[in-house]
């Protein structure tokens, strides 16, 4: 996330892929009692790999269970986003929680 003036924009920032074939590269030489280990990791790198888009969503979802807000509950749901985010502006809240209703 970065703040600038008018707000706080939110970018989604990965490195994914390269932490995955690190692990894969990894795996090819690890010790035997390692390799669980660096399955189950490659897994949920894999799983990390959403688009841009899921991945906001899953913020948004986080930051409205955090708060026991409903996504249904619009301006509730606008004013959580806020407060746990307190540099986001109004209508990147409002975009986001109507992307998480509307699912």
């Amino acid at each position: 996330m970065f703040r600038q003036r008018g707000g706080t924009r939110l970018i989604v920032l990965r490195d994914s892929t390269a932490a995955a074939a690190a692990i894969r590269t990894a795996l090819d030489s690890a010790d035997p009692v390692d390799i669980p280990g660096l399955r189950r990791a490659l897994e949920l790198m894999v799983l990390a790999q959403g688009t841009d888009s899921e991945l906001l969503k899953e913020w948004t979802l986080h930051r409205l269970r955090e708060a026991e807000v409903d996504p249904q509950d619009g301006l509730a749901a606008v004013r959580a986003l806020r407060k746990a985010e307190p540099g986001l502006d109004l209508k990147t809240a409002v975009d986001l929680v109507k992307d998480v209703a509307s699912r």
